[in-house]
């Protein structure tokens, strides 16, 4: 019995020792830290404001409150404690519509409704205190709430709701022990030890000073990393609504408790001018893309039935609801554009802006002050749709808009009684908040630009979107996705040469970056440069292998470059890891067929049929092979399928040509030469086949004017080297 006693007491002081020798080792490495000037996380930043009970936004220091400076998504406050006699103290919560994003604090709404009451009551102290920040969402500002409410409030004004879908993570759903971490890493914050090794391990990047495209969002020390299917459960999506009202009535609650009287405005929403952040792919490419190059020629009557098709199939698809919407838009169908607009936002995958659900949750809420700004300003436009002129973005109003902001919640707050027996005077207000119109500059001004730029690419208004990003670029020449957002919307317009100069100045800036080194990639293979292309698409997959676009378009690149080999070595690794994508499939399999397994190349198209029994570029490339095969009743029963589907898909028609052509029957092969160049006027090889197809007939003149017709309209190099050719003949 003594002798395991013994032995117990032997373990325990040896434990013992060892822990105590530990703790020696981290203060003496803490002390060194000390030493050496390591400042700790939590003097430099804290990432869990919001998220945890103990990070405070505020400090005290000698009568006066302020935002503690690690807080830098936030705006300068500063105000007397204990709250001085007549002071009227109003805090306004929100993300970065509150903050002002891209304007400087002055042009704010905060700082304009402190303005144009004070003008209407110059006889009280009127405070107004800007408490938003970007991507701040209802679960984060319900916690700044109630530090807040200690500072004797006398009005919360809430302008939320567009950021609720940004944090899923941090929502209802999260376990205790999720909840917990914050605040065990928050503790961790304070070591100098922790410090060290999150400077040497963790995967960060400083932002420089002097970078105005540093994300004006706080940095989180937490892999924060959405779901990529996105708030498709309609259950999900339901149940962060009801978190959202859970939240405002708990922010009620916590005004109510300090004496505070809360008003909540609803959020005028973007339908019009952009688009959803993120949608279900559309299924059937060829005819999507036939339809938006209608469209952004400016002939939605011809694309408008081809969107709604597809949406038939594909019902839950955002971005087909949204170009339905701007098609019904253009010739003047306002109630019906507003429904597939509005359909478009409910299918969202991830709702940047303020669902209509949640402005109904806010007109609601009892005990509250309403600000109806999403029912005042959308009466003001055409079919209630707020777009350009309102917005500068997605989500962020103008300056002008700012101030009308403004001017309706002092409308509010003056007529509910709240400043006594102050009096509404909008001319009052309007001229206390005049002047000060100028745009920002500098930074903030190229920020505004770039985004508008973005929002003006994915609403198909090419022209716009250029003339945003080159204004920006003069601003900002070293940042590197403003090129590559203008190499993009050069693209889409068909202006390749000044695309693959936008591209390469993205990469020379970023070298890096992978997505620019693939943007310019296909810009090179676009304009005919394929070893480039090939070249820097591999060296790309060096950097990152599993990056499953990066073999694609070495595929594709390959594939068109003739180099069959590499092509079918990248086709086999983008099939590798995502083996049931449509396009990676479809293109192994023609890449097989021209390597000689034409059997295998069959078989994995008429598999990949059964997926997608509509698709009618599928259809017309299964029709191609069967033609090799000989079988020319099976090869006309897949083209009369495909025409049925489609008539008017160019590439089906260039196809049933070339078989034609193989047989010698010209007059059927040029029907169908002129039915695709008459869909697609800008592809050279309808003309270039058409010119052969009348030179072999015996029409060497019809050739000739073929040709010239083809440069005329391509300006194609490879149309005239054909015609230099018929001319030495």
């Amino acid at each position: 019995m003594k002798i395991e006693m013994s032995k117990s007491g032997t373990v325990r002081k040896t434990i013992g020792m060892s822990l105590a020798v530990l703790l020696l080792f981290f203060a003496l490495v803490e002390v060194g830290a000390w030493c050496f000037g390591v400042v700790p996380l939590s003097e430099r930043s804290d990432p869990f404001l919001g998220f945890s009970d103990t990070s405070r936004l505020f400090r005290i220091e000698n009568g006066r409150v302020e935002i503690d400076p690690r807080h830098g998504a936030f705006r300068k406050v500063s105000f007397t404690h204990p709250k001085p006699k007549g002071v009227f103290r109003i805090f306004v919560f929100g993300g970065s519509t509150v903050w002002g994003w891209p304007m400087g604090d002055a042009q704010a709404f905060p700082a304009w409704l402190e303005k144009g009451l004070q003008a209407l009551a110059p006889g009280r102290q009127i405070e107004v205190h800007n408490l938003g920040a970007g991507s701040y969402a209802s679960w984060r500002i319900r916690r700044l709430a109630r530090e807040a409410a200690a500072f004797s409030p006398d009005l919360f004004v809430l302008y939320m709701g567009n950021n609720e879908f940004l944090e899923k993570r941090f929502y209802r759903e999260i376990g205790e022990r999720a909840r917990r971490l914050p605040e065990m890493r928050g503790a961790l914050h304070h070591l100098r030890t922790y410090t060290l090794l999150y400077d040497l391990l963790a995967p960060h990047t400083t932002p420089q000073p002097d970078d105005p495209f540093t994300s004006l969002l706080h940095p989180l020390d937490l892999p924060v990393r959405h779901d990529p299917e996105g708030y498709r459960d309609r259950k999900e999506r339901a149940e962060i609504i009801r978190f959202f009202a859970e939240n405002l009535e708990a922010i009620r609650s916590i005004a109510e408790a300090a004496g505070s009287k809360i008003l909540v405005c609803t959020l005028p929403v973007n339908l019009l001018w952009t688009g959803p952040t993120r949608s279900v792919p559309v299924a059937n490419r060829v005819l999507f893309e036939r339809a938006r190059r209608l469209q952004e020629e400016g002939k939605c009557e011809a694309a408008l039935p081809i969107f709604e098709r597809l949406a038939a199939e594909q019902p839950d698809s955002a971005e087909l609801w949204f170009r339905i919407g701007r098609c019904r838009y253009e010739r003047g169908d306002l109630g019906a554009a507003r429904e597939a607009l509005l359909t478009s936002l409910s299918h969202d995958l991830y709702p940047q802006r303020i669902l209509p659900e949640m402005n109904g949750v806010i007109r609601s809420m009892a005990g509250v002050l309403l600000c109806d700004l999403d029912a005042i300003v959308s009466g003001e436009y055409p079919g209630g749709l707020i777009g350009e002129g309102f917005f500068i973005d997605t989500m962020h109003p103008s300056v002008a808009a700012h101030k009308r902001i403004a001017m309706e919640i002092g409308r509010v707050i003056v007529e509910s009684g709240l400043l006594g027996d102050v009096r509404w005077s909008k001319e009052t207000f309007q001229q206390a908040i005049s002047g000060e119109e100028a745009a920002p500059t500098g930074k903030l001004y190229a920020q505004k630009l770039y985004f508008v730029g973005k929002t003006h690419l994915r609403a198909g208004e090419y022209e716009k979107a250029i003339e945003a990003l080159r204004a920006a670029i003069e601003v900002a020449p070293y940042y590197a996705p403003l090129f590559d957002t203008l190499g993009t919307a050069y693209g889409k317009m068909g202006r390749n040469e000044e695309a693959l100069a936008a591209f390469r100045e993205a990469y020379r800036l970023d070298p890096d970056n992978i997505f620019a080194m693939l943007n310019l990639a296909i810009a090179e293979r676009n304009t005919g440069r394929f070893e480039e292309a090939i070249s820097l698409l591999r060296k790309a997959i060096g950097k990152r292998p599993d990056f499953f676009p990066l073999h694609l378009e070495l595929a594709r690149t390959a594939f068109q470059k003739d180099d069959l080999p590499l092509a079918q070595e990248a086709a086999t690794s983008a099939v590798n890891l995502k083996p049931t994508d449509r396009e990676a499939v479809r293109l192994l399999s023609l890449i097989e067929s021209a390597q000689g397994d034409l059997v295998g190349g069959i078989r994995r198209l008429e598999a990949l049929l059964a997926d997608y029994p509509q698709d009618v570029q599928l259809l017309t490339d299964l029709a191609r092979l069967v033609d090799r095969t000989g079988d020319a009743g099976k090869r006309d029963a897949l083209f009369a399928r495909a025409l049925a589907i489609d008539p008017d898909y160019p590439f089906l028609h260039v196809s049933i040509a070339e078989t034609a052509l193989g047989i010698r029957d010209f007059d059927k092969a040029l029907h169908h030469l002129d039915r695709a160049i008459a869909l697609d006027p800008k592809h050279p090889y309808p003309y270039r086949l058409k010119g052969e197809a009348l030179f072999e007939k015996g029409d060497r003149e019809g050739a000739r004017r073929a040709l010239e017709a083809g440069i005329a309209a391509t300006g194609s190099p490879l149309l005239r080297e054909q015609l230099e050719r018929l001319k030495g003949l």
